[in-house]
C-alpha cells in the first residue's frame, strides 16, 4: 500500500469514527489542510530531505490523527451514556407520570433490584431487597409469592389483575416478563397502582347499583312514559303497560293522553301545552280509562326534557292515586252532608282551634255571609274590634276557653241577649272540648240554642208553682183546720154522754185517727214539696204525739232507728194509721203489770222496697191473728191499709207484739238532695 491510500485509508477510517460531529471534523479539515500545503512548500528540497520530511509529516500525520480517532471514540462512548442516562430519566418521569415503579428479578438468587420509582412507591430504602420482603407488603402474600415462582420457573408471562396492601387501602396491578441478561435468567415486572380506579370502579358500581335501585323503585311505584314534541309516545316503562292493561306495542305511537277519559275536561291539554312549550312543568290530576274499562285516578307530572337550550322530549310521570282519590271524594261528600246538616241546624254551631280562632261557623251563628267568612281565622276580639261590640264578650269566651282548655270538661251559661227590635233573648251557650287520640286538645266546640220560649215557659210554670204551691198550702192548711174543726165536734158530743158504755175511749180512738190524717196535713202545709213526705220526720211526730197522749207519766221508752226516707202522702196516709192502730194499742192493753214497757220502731229503705218494723215487749196475744181480726176493728183496719201498701206482713206474737213490713216505694215522685 503507498503512503497516500494508506493516509487516504486512515482518512476514512477517521471520518467514520468522527461521524457526524462538526468540531472534529474542523479540526480534522485544518490538519489536513496543513499537511498539503508542507507539501507545497518543500518542493526545492532535495530528495533525500523530501524523503524524510514525507516519513516525518506520515508519522506526525499517523499520530495527529491517531488522536483525533481516540478523541472521536471517546466523544462517542459520553454520548452514549448521556443518551442512557437521559432514556433512565424519560424512563423514571415515564414510571411516575403512569403511577408505576419497575423492578428486575435474578431468578438464581431471588434478589430484586428496585427502580427509582418503585423505592418510592413502596417506602423502600435500598435499590436491592429479596423477593419475600416484597411480597410480605401485600394481603394473601403466599399466595402472590406462589404465583411469581410458577412464572419463574415456567419462564412464562404474569399478570395479576389485582394484589392489595395490608397496611392501607391500596390497589396494584402486576405484570412480568422472562429474558435471559448475559445468560443471566431475570424477570422484569411492572406495577402500577391502580387505587384510584379501583375506587372510581368502585363508586361507578355504587353508583349503577343506585341506578338500579332507583329504577326499580320507578319502575315498582311510578307510571312512566316519553312522548315527543309531537305528543305522540316514544318509550313507557312496565309499569304504565300494567296499568294500563296495553302492551308497549299498542302504546308507542298512541297520543301522550290516549287513555284520557271521554268526560274529563278537553282544555288541560292547551294548558298542559302551554306550560311545557315554555320550558316549565305541568301538574294536575286525570282520570283515565284502562284498556278494559276501569276508571283510575292519576296525579301526573309532565316535565320538558331540554338538551342544548332545545326541548327534546317530554317525561310524563303518573301516580296512581285512585284509592286516595275516591277516599277523598267519599270525605268530600261527606263533608258536605255534614255541612248541609249543620248550616241547617236550628243552633248555632262554631268550631275553635287552640288559638280561638274560628275554623267554622254555621248561618244560624252568623247571618250575614260577609261577617262569616271574616271570621273564618279570626277570634272574638278580632270581631269586637271590627265591628265595635263589646270587648267583655270576648273576655267572657276567653275565660271559658281557658277552663275547658285546663279541665277538658264542658262548661255552659245562659246568655241574656237585648235584639234590635227591643225583643230579649235567651241563648244557652256550650262549649266543650274535641280531645284526640292521646287526650289532648285538639278543637273547641261551640253551641248556642235559642231558649227564649223555654226560658219564657219556665218562668210561667214557676209562677203557676208559686201559686199551685201557695193554693196548695192554703188547701192543707184548710184541711188541717177542718179535721181539728171534726176532732172539737167530737170533743163536744164526748162530754155530753160523759164515760157511759165506753163510748168515750171510741170517740178518742176517732179522733187519733183523724190526728194522723191531720199531722199528714200538717208537715204538708210547712213543708216547700207537696209531692213527698220525710216519713222518718213524720212517724217521730206521731209517735210522740200518741205517746204523749197515752203516757202521761212518760214511762214507756220509745226506740227509734229510721233511716231518711220520702213518699208520697199516697203510702204515708195508710202507713200512719197502721202506727196509730199498733201504737195505740201497745199503750192500752200491753203494758198491764211491765214496769219497763219499751215500744221499738224500725225503717230501712234499699233498691226502692221500704221495711217498717213496730214492735213491744208487753204481754203479746193469746188468740191467732185471724181470730183477733175478726172481733177488733182496729186490726181489720191493720189489714185494709197493708193491702192499700202491697205489703208483705209478718206478725210475731210471742213475747210482746211485733210487726214488719215490706212494701215498694214506687209512688215516689222525687227524692230532694
Amino acid at each position: 500500500m503507498s503512503e497516500i491510500d494508506f493516509h487516504s485509508d486512515f482518512e476514512m477510517q477517521i471520518q467514520n469514527s468522527i461521524g457526524n460531529r462538526p468540531r472534529l471534523k474542523r479540526r480534522l479539515n485544518d490538519f489536513l489542510s496543513k499537511v498539503n500545503l508542507t507539501y507545497l512548500t518543500n518542493d526545492k528540497l532535495t530528495m533525500e530531505k523530501q524523503e524524510l520530511a514525507k516519513k516525518l509529516e506520515a508519522c506526525l500525520l499517523d499520530n495527529a490523527l491517531l488522536s483525533i480517532r481516540n478523541e472521536a471514540l471517546e466523544s462517542k462512548d459520553k454520548l452514549k451514556d448521556f443518551q442512557i442516562e437521559e432514556r433512565d430519566l424519560h424512563l423514571c418521569n415515564t414510571e411516575k407520570i403512569a403511577n408505576s415503579g419497575t423492578f428486575k428479578l435474578n431468578i438464581r438468587n431471588k434478589s430484586m433490584l428496585n427502580s427509582d420509582q418503585m423505592m418510592k412507591m413502596f417506602n423502600m430504602e435500598d435499590a436491592e431487597c429479596e423477593i419475600e420482603y416484597f411480597v410480605n407488603l401485600f394481603k394473601n402474600s403466599e399466595h402472590l409469592l406462589q404465583e411469581i415462582q410458577n412464572a419463574c420457573l415456567t419462564e412464562t408471562p404474569l399478570k395479576i389483575d389485582e394484589i392489595a396492601l395490608k397496611s392501607e387501602e391500596k390497589y396494584y396491578t402486576l405484570a412480568g416478563e422472562y429474558f435471559n441478561y448475559h445468560n443471566k435468567p431475570m424477570f422484569l415486572f411492572v406495577i402500577h397502582d391502580v387505587t384510584t380506579v379501583k375506587k372510581s370502579y368502585i363508586e361507578v358500581e355504587a353508583a349503577l347499583l343506585n341506578l338500579d335501585f332507583y329504577k326499580s323503585v320507578i319502575d315498582q311505584t311510578l307510571i312512566l312514559s316519553i312522548f315527543n314534541t309531537e305528543g305522540k309516545i316514544i318509550e313507557t316503562n312496565d309499569n304504565f303497560m300494567k296499568f294500563s292493561g296495553y302492551s308497549k306495542d299498542e302504546i308507542l305511537g298512541k297520543p301522550h293522553d290516549f287513555l284520557r277519559a271521554k268526560d274529563f275536561d278537553e282544555n288541560f291539554n292547551n294548558d298542559l301545552w302551554e306550560k311545557v312549550k315554555s320550558g316549565d312543568n305541568w301538574n294536575g290530576i286525570l282520570k283515565n280509562l284502562s284498556k278494559s274499562g276501569e276508571v283510575t285516578y292519576v296525579y301526573s307530572t309532565v316535565i320538558p326534557y331540554i338538551k342544548n337550550e332545545r326541548i327534546e322530549n317530554y317525561i310524563s310521570v303518573k301516580f296512581d292515586i285512585t284509592d286516595r282519590y275516591l277516599a277523598n271524594q267519599k270525605l268530600d261528600n261527606q263533608r258536605i252532608f255534614y255541612e248541609t246538616i249543620l248550616n241547617n241546624l236550628p243552633l248555632d254551631f262554631v268550631v275553635f282551634n287552640q288559638k280561638l280562632e274560628y275554623l267554622y261557623v254555621n248561618p244560624m251563628a252568623i247571618a250575614n255571609p260577609e261577617v262569616r267568612e271574616f271570621m273564618i281565622g279570626k277570634t272574638d276580639y278580632d270581631y269586637c274590634a271590627q265591628y265595635g261590640k263589646d270587648i267583655s264578650i270576648a273576655h267572657q269566651r276567653s275565660e271559658m276557653f281557658q277552663r275547658v282548655m285546663e279541665l277538658k270538661l264542658t262548661e255552659e251559661y245562659t246568655q241574656k241577649v237585648d235584639s234590635k227590635d227591643g225583643q230579649t233573648k235567651f241563648i244557652l251557650r256550650k262549649m266543650f272540648p274535641f280531645l284526640n287520640a292521646n287526650e289532648n286538645l285538639e278543637y273547641m266546640l261551640g253551641v248556642g240554642v235559642d231558649i227564649t220560649e223555654k226560658t219564657e215557659q219556665s218562668l210561667k210554670i214557676e209562677a203557676a208553682l208559686v201559686e199551685k204551691e201557695a193554693l196548695l198550702g192554703e188547701v192543707n192548711h184548710r184541711v188541717k183546720n177542718n179535721l181539728s174543726l171534726i176532732n172539737g165536734l167530737i170533743e163536744m158530743q164526748m162530754s155530753k154522754f160523759g164515760d157511759t158504755y165506753g163510748i168515750k175511749n171510741e170517740f178518742q180512738e176517732i179522733q187519733n185517727r183523724i190526728s194522723v190524717m191531720s199531722l199528714i196535713h200538717e208537715k204538708l202545709y210547712k213543708s216547700n214539696n207537696f209531692a213527698n213526705i220525710d216519713l222518718r220526720d213524720y212517724l217521730v211526730d206521731l209517735i210522740t204525739y200518741l205517746a204523749k197522749f197515752f203516757d202521761k207519766n212518760q214511762k214507756c221508752k220509745i226506740e227509734f232507728d229510721m233511716e231518711d226516707v220520702f213518699t208520697t202522702t199516697k203510702l204515708t196516709v195508710p202507713i200512719g194509721l197502721i202506727i196509730n192502730e199498733l201504737v195505740t194499742n201497745s199503750f192500752k192493753h200491753a203494758f198491764l203489770g211491765n214496769e219497763n214497757p219499751k215500744i221499738s220502731i224500725k225503717l230501712t229503705a234499699k233498691d226502692d222496697v221500704i221495711e217498717l218494723s213496730v214492735s213491744d215487749n208487753g204481754l203479746g196475744m193469746k188468740e191467732e191473728i185471724e181470730q183477733i181480726k175478726s172481733k177488733s176493728l182496729g186490726f181489720r183496719l191493720i189489714h185494709i191499709f197493708i193491702k192499700q201498701l202491697k205489703a208483705e206482713s209478718i206478725f210475731n206474737t210471742e213475747n210482746g207484739f211485733s210487726l214488719v213490713l215490706r212494701f215498694k216505694n214506687n209512688h215516689q215522685v222525687q227524692l230532694p238532695k
